[in-house]
């Protein structure tokens, strides 16, 4: 449709919503300038709509490979690549097209030109010369009793030989697909085979039950019967952990269960002897690499050149492997400073990226564009990867005791961002504290030994914070597992406390355990207890509270739920409940008008032919739930990854699952959006993934639009993004010519386009004008867009 037909039709409805003819009018006369002024925008770097971004940690380096042009190093999550030539570093996970996320080991063919990385789901993928991946998930489709981990990949002309869990798998690199398996445990059953070598027509594997070996030209390595047990070897029965063949001869490496040190040896024919090169008393890796044997600890390292005489040593910590390439160039893969580069003069080239410290991770709190992670919770309050990780101007910030943090924390398991302030920044450091962040510092902890209102908390049981909340006079409030009247309030002074009493049986008892606390916009303060139990409370002008009847979660069908994990409040102000069947929600207005409290689930039909619906997600734990700008609900399961769900909840938007998606598990314990950008964070088993969505917060003003990408180039097939809107915007489309090409309305405060007109063809090159109101017609605004094929 004409736009000046449609102002002619629709005078009165544009006027009001824009007030712009006047405007469109000027539009054709400034043609060019408007040209070069909207190419002069260039293209704006934020992550596009429906992208997504790993921010996992590539910290625990355990194994390194490489190519003709690029070094690997594996980690736990993924890949770094180093390329030789121009020192770049990139991150290779799950989002760039790897199949999986725990990686277990890597191998490269330069037959074929193919880096082979193994995963501990048994899952394969080979990387290709040009990049392409192909993925190779037999192992991990197959119902094997057991673990199906790759331990270790040898390559040997057409075959690279797998030593996993369960036994020996054979590759056929020229075909791209699995050709043989070899299980030669006592009667041919599955034996776990830790390492692979091939030396003179023979391979050997350590397993878990001594050294076995044949030979390559038998005639079927299939029949177990062809596999021989070396029966001279020490403790010949026992777990070996690595065997490698080097300089014609073949070492083996095992724990004495005598000294708990690590012994290595070299088998002969039918004898062994102990080998006289000096290594750790635990080694952590024997391996080799383009003529040397390396022998890695977890003090120290050792580099053999084939007359077997030291090349180098140094010392370090976990190495867990070492490659010198064929430039003689020295790589370390180890647990706590990952990929490294070892220089001649011995100092360290760190070749790590930005990323958390370490992959678990429990909660997330986001506020004005920072998001804070943590890493624990009362589950699991003493790991030793303990911390909270914080991600500001895109940079990742760890904050542990191997990272800016000296005093015992335990594992951060809450956080509150300072809504005055958002560098400033509380948490839970559950059983030991209440922890304080300022300028992404570590200021201090409070304990009981230096905080008097902790002092009477018995210190079996420590200061178990379980929730953490600002209130609107920018008081902080806390909530404290298993002691009596758990509610304490630092004010604003950030020096005064209070610890209000209340008669409720929940706030009285020292076996309550709450899962999440929340402070409405209304003032309302809403408790939630781990078996499921609910108390609410509103403060009253005096500073005492108004303290309602507690009440047990349960739907409109009269389901009783016994477990609740988190509590989030929507842009409408009602409350949504995670159970372990699926959301409940409930109305705060009219909540107590009767003593017979129920919320509301959705039901969802079964479409089989009858009236028959079943409760949403029954049966599913939600684990948290977070609310976009557009009132659409993000739900994180503990087994079915993450749905996204209508404003009323009735309508499944999408499910991201690890099987249709890049997220890394389908346990998702947190999910936190930055209401600046619309992104979406997960929290997960495997670490942290991040998903670009389209809602973000409105604003107050159309005071800081903007368009991206901008110009949409040719290669680009994403949606365009419109963002810094008053939430619900009408959005109108046209080109120059004043032909309307499509509208929308914005999910708070981001719209997006795909670039297709209404008949659903891609618009043609050129500028369009994009006009901006609010529903009432009293904001307006107008910005440019640029097409280019």
């Amino acid at each position: 449709m004409n736009l000046e037909k449609l102002f002619i039709n629709k005078k009165h409805q544009i006027l009001t919503h824009f007030g712009l003819f006047k405007y469109f009018l000027n539009v054709k006369k400034g043609f060019l300038l408007f040209i070069v002024c909207i190419i002069s925008l260039g293209t704006n770097s934020q992550v596009h709509q429906g992208e997504w971004r790993d921010h996992l940690s590539y910290t625990k380096g355990f194994y390194i490979a490489a190519s003709e042009n690029f070094v690997y190093c594996a980690s736990e999550s993924g890949l770094l690549s180093y390329n030789k030539t121009t020192g770049e570093i990139k991150k290779h996970s799950k989002v760039t097209g790897l199949s999986d996320v725990e990686v277990s080991t890597l191998a490269y063919s330069p037959l074929y030109k193919i880096m082979l990385v193994g995963y501990k789901n048994g899952s394969i993928d080979l990387i290709k010369n040009d990049a392409t991946i192909i993925n190779i998930s037999d192992i991990k489709r197959k119902n094997i009793t057991g673990t199906k981990t790759i331990n270790r990949i040898i390559t040997d002309n057409q075959y690279a030989y797998l030593a996993c869990d369960f036994g020996i798998v054979v590759i056929d690199l020229a075909r791209e697909e699995i050709k043989d398996s070899y299980l030669f445990g006592n009667g041919g059953v599955s034996i776990k085979i830790n390492d692979l070598t091939i030396i003179n027509g023979f391979i050997y594997a350590a397993t878990e039950s001594g050294i076995y070996s044949a030979s390559l030209s038998s005639p079927n390595l299939v029949d177990y019967t062809f596999w021989t047990q070396i029966g001279f070897l020490p403790q010949s029965n026992s777990s070996y952990k690595f065997v490698e063949g080097f300089n014609n001869k073949v070492f083996a490496v095992y724990s004495d269960q005598t000294t708990q040190n690590d012994k290595l040896i070299i088998i002969n024919s039918n004898s062994f002897e102990n080998s006289t090169l000096v290594h750790d008393d635990n080694i952590l890796d024997l391996s080799t690499s383009n003529g040397f044997l390396t022998i890695s600890g977890m003090n120290h390292n050792y580099i053999y050149n084939q007359q077997e005489a030291l090349f180098k040593d140094f010392g370090t910590f976990d190495n867990f492997h070492t490659f010198v390439d064929v430039d003689q160039k020295i790589y370390v893969a180890t647990y706590y400073y990952g990929f490294n580069l070892i220089n001649s003069g011995y100092s360290w080239t760190s070749l790590a990226v930005n990323c958390p410290r370490f992959s678990k991770v429990s909660k997330i709190s986001t506020f004005n564009d920072v998001v804070w992670v943590s890493s624990g919770g009362p589950d699991n309050p003493f790991q030793g990867e303990a911390g909270a990780y914080s991600f500001i101007n895109n940079q990742w910030k760890s904050y542990n005791v191997h990272y800016e943090i000296t005093d015992l924390i335990g594992n951060i398991y809450k956080t509150a961002i300072d809504p005055t302030d958002n560098s400033h920044v509380y948490a839970s450091a559950y059983r030991y504290g209440l922890i304080e962040f300022q300028n992404n510092q570590y200021q201090k902890i409070f304990t009981a030994e230096n905080t008097s209102i902790f002092g009477n908390i018995p210190s079996a049981v420590g200061i178990r914070i379980d929730g953490l909340n600002f209130d609107q006079q920018n008081n902080l409030w806390m909530v404290l597992d298993l002691v009596s009247q758990p509610l304490l309030k630092l004010k604003n002074d950030r020096v005064s406390w209070e610890r209000p009493k209340f008669s409720n049986s929940l706030f009285n008892s020292t076996s309550t355990q709450f899962s999440d606390f929340l402070i409405t916009k209304s003032g309302q303060f809403w408790f939630c207890t781990k078996f499921a139990e609910v108390l609410v409370l509103e403060e009253n002008a005096s500073g005492g509270f108004t303290e309602e009847p507690s009440f047990i979660i349960k739907n409109d069908g009269g389901d009783v739920k016994t477990r609740a994990y988190c509590l989030d409040e929507d842009t409408q102000g009602n409350i949504w409940i995670g159970t372990n069947s699926g959301p409940v929600i409930y109305n705060p207005s009219n909540l107590f008008a009767n003593s017979n409290i129920v919320g509301q689930q959705y039901r969802v039909p079964r479409n089989d032919g009858t009236n028959n619906a079943d409760f949403f997600l029954a049966g599913e734990a939600i684990l948290d739930i977070a609310t976009d700008g557009g009132n659409r609900k993000w739900l994180a399961t503990e087994k079915s990854g993450v749905y996204l769900v209508s404003d009323d909840g009735k309508k499944v938007i999408t499910n991201f699952r690890e099987t249709n998606s890049p997220l890394l598990s389908n346990n998702v314990s947190g999910v936190g959006i930055n209401e600046k950008s619309g992104e979406v964070f997960f929290t997960t088993s495997l670490g942290i993934i991040s998903y670009q969505g389209i809602a973000t917060e409105g604003n107050s003003e159309f005071t800081d639009v903007y368009v991206y990408p901008n110009p949409v180039r040719p290669d680009y097939e994403g949606n365009i993004t419109i963002t810094g809107l008053i939430e619900n915007t009408i959005v109108k489309i046209t080109d120059v010519s004043g032909n309307l090409v499509f509208e929308t309305k914005s999910l708070g405060g981001q719209a997006s386009w795909d670039g297709r007109n209404f008949n659903r063809r891609r618009v043609s090159t050129g500028v369009y004008i994009v006009f901006l109101s609010t529903e009432d017609g009293l904001k307006t605004y107008v910005t440019k867009l640029v097409f280019i094929h």
